[in-house]
């Protein structure tokens, strides 16, 4: 389950952990603490399902973190980071706290609504 106890974020993510940050979720006020779990000289995407991108400059210069933004992605990116992930070149499990059966979805995206900086690392199971 999500973790409930409000430590959040600062618990499980110290700053400086990825060289690569790929956000797909697209939470509003998460940004800075994105950029700040970039390594030095690291980069971080925002990808697509947002109206705003906010963050603090400052936040990632003195890092030298390169920001991207990417407004999609295709077929073609999704088979590229299967191959990423099966050659061991991409890791998630890091960042995976919940996996949830996709029938016990509804709590998931009401917290996602109501108090989205609480969720984070959390995936569907979707075989029966």
């Amino acid at each position: 389950m999500a973790d409930t106890s409000g430590a959040g974020w600062e618990t499980h993510i110290p700053d400086g952990t990825f060289d690569a940050v790929l956000d797909l979720a697209g939470v509003p006020g998460m940004e800075d603490q994105l950029i700040r779990c970039a390594r030095m000289r690291g980069r971080v995407v925002f990808v697509a399902g947002r109206s705003q991108v906010c963050y603090t400059f400052n936040t990632g210069q003195g890092r030298e973190i390169t920001i991207r933004q990417n407004s999609s992605f295709t077929q073609s990116d999704l088979t590229d980071t299967y191959h990423l992930l099966v050659k061991g070149a991409l890791q998630i499990a890091p960042v995976i706290q919940d996996i949830i059966p996709a029938e016990a979805a509804g709590p998931i995206y009401d917290t996602l609504r109501d108090n989205p900086n609480k969720l984070y690392g959390t995936l569907f199971n979707w075989q029966t």
